[in-house]
């Protein structure tokens, strides 16, 4: 019902799981998120970082930077760092 009547959200991640931004300098940052917001103009995941220095935000970011800056595996994440090299 919920997903006919539109009101169906899929969310990229879970609260726990782990997330990985690649910076600007070439690094790699780890957080784990804590939260994660429906908003206005989209999905918000609120982190705590884990492991590297905060580069973006430390409140969190944008659902829609998955796959672009911020990626759900490691793996990902170095694909994307060794691309930018």
């Amino acid at each position: 019902d919920a997903d006919k009547g539109g009101r169906l959200v899929v969310l990229p991640c879970k609260v726990g799981d782990r997330l990985y931004e690649v910076t600007g300098r070439k690094t790699i940052s780890v957080y784990k998120a804590k939260a994660i917001r429906v908003e206005l103009f989209g999905l918000f995941i609120e982190w705590d970082i884990v492991e590297g220095f905060v580069w973006q935000s430390l409140a969190g970011v944008s659902a829609g930077e998955i796959g672009k800056t911020v990626f759900l595996t490691r793996e990902e994440a170095e694909k994307a760092l060794e691309a930018m090299k």
